[in-house]
């Protein structure tokens, strides 16, 4: 009788021992890739969406500076009139005001949602 208690009880450790290893690597390990791989493409869109939203901003405040009389347009479209054959040449002092807040805030995009 002991002995038969005793198999059972083998038996069934390691049928439980065996389902465990395959719940952990058919089901927990490909599910938690998953959900890994989604929230780097979640982190990765929130990035890109930040030096997006970044690069606009900084277009804004050139096209708005410029339009407040500091910096020179000039014509680089070589005779051809298009909408977009104008660009603003800004003074030294204040296209580097304009870049370092650039740089400012793409360095923060990249810290607040950098892939590790």
């Amino acid at each position: 009788m002991k002995k038969k208690i005793l198999t059972a009880t083998i038996i069934i450790a390691i049928l439980l021992i065996g389902v465990s290893i395959f719940y952990y690597f058919v089901i927990f390990l490909p599910q938690n890739h998953r959900e890994v791989i989604e929230l780097q493409n979640q982190k990765e869109q929130k990035l890109n969406d930040c030096l997006a939203e970044t690069q606009k901003q900084f277009e804004l405040a050139w096209d708005s500076t410029c339009s407040n009389g500091i910096g020179d347009w000039i014509n680089k479209c070589q005779g051809v009139q298009e909408e977009d054959c104008n660009e603003c040449i800004l003074p030294d002092e204040e296209s580097k005001r304009l870049n370092s807040i650039l740089k400012d805030s793409r360095d923060e995009c990249f810290k607040k949602y950098s892939i590790n």
